[in-house]
Parts: structure tokens; C-alpha cells; sequence
């Protein structure tokens, strides 16, 4: 039975909006023209502690992002080496049972060879019984 492979797929990272940006402008709900014709503003502080972690988070520093992949790179690995270990066990197995078929067609080929000797006997025995039968057929008339 073949065991269902998977990969692992990294995602790559969501990067919060720079400084400057539209969202950190004038943050907007959906349907707002920006005209001030809506009623309804949001007001962020983009500068508060929670806004910056959350950007920190969204945005890892190199060594995070170079950690992060080192680690997804030796789960991958991992993850080939065991499907590697995987394979060669199939091979020991595929190499088994070809030199058990092999050592049963050798037997079916000998056994082969000792019916054609046998029947290459009953044909020599065939051959002369006719032989003999013709000769004393021959003689009887």
C-alpha cells in the first residue's frame, strides 16, 4: 500500500503597510468615498504600543525570517529523509520478491526441461512402437 505523500507549503510573510501609506493616512470602512460625505469615521492610533506589535509581529526582523526557514527547511528534510528510508525499504522488499520469482522460473525452467525430455522419450517410444507395428502388419498379410 502507497502512503499518501504531502509538502508543506510556506506561506509568505504579511508585511504591515509602511509609514506614509494610505491606511496609516486615513483608515476607511468599506463604502467610504473619502469625500467626508460619510458620516462614519474610524479613527486609529497608529502610533499606540498594540498597533506597533502587531506590525512587529507582521513583520519579522531578518534573523526571525532566516530562523523561521532554516526551521521549515529541516523539517522538509526530515520529511525526505524519512520518505527516503521509506523508499529504500520498498526496494528491499521489490528486490526480495524478484529473486523469489527468479529462483521459482529457474524451477518452472528445469521442470520444463524434464517434461521435453520426457516427452521426447514417449515420442522415440511412439515412433518405434509404430515402426514395429508396421513391420508386423507387413509380415501378417
Amino acid at each position: 500500500m502507497v502512503a499518501a505523500a504531502s509538502a508543506l507549503v510556506i506561506p509568505f510573510p504579511v508585511r504591515a503597510k509602511r509609514p506614509g501609506s494610505r491606511a496609516q493616512r486615513s483608515p476607511r470602512r468599506a463604502g467610504d468615498t473619502g469625500t467626508g460625505q460619510n458620516n462614519r469615521v474610524i479613527v486609529a492610533d497608529w502610533t499606540s504600543p498594540a498597533v506597533a506589535d502587531v506590525r512587529l509581529a507582521a513583520d519579522p526582523t531578518p534573523e526571525q525570517r532566516l530562523n523561521r526557514a532554516l526551521t521549515s527547511l529541516n523539517t522538509a528534510l526530515a520529511e525526505q529523509r524519512a520518505a527516503v528510508a521509506a523508499w529504500r525499504d520498498r526496494l528491499v522488499t521489490l528486490r526480495t520478491t524478484t529473486a523469489r520469482l527468479a529462483d521459482s522460473l529457474q524451477r518452472y525452467r528445469v521442470n520444463l526441461d524434464k517434461l521435453n525430455d520426457s516427452v521426447s522419450m514417449l515420442s522415440d517410444n511412439a515412433r518405434s512402437l509404430e515402426t514395429w507395428a508396421d513391420g508386423a502388419a507387413a509380415t501378417g498379410d
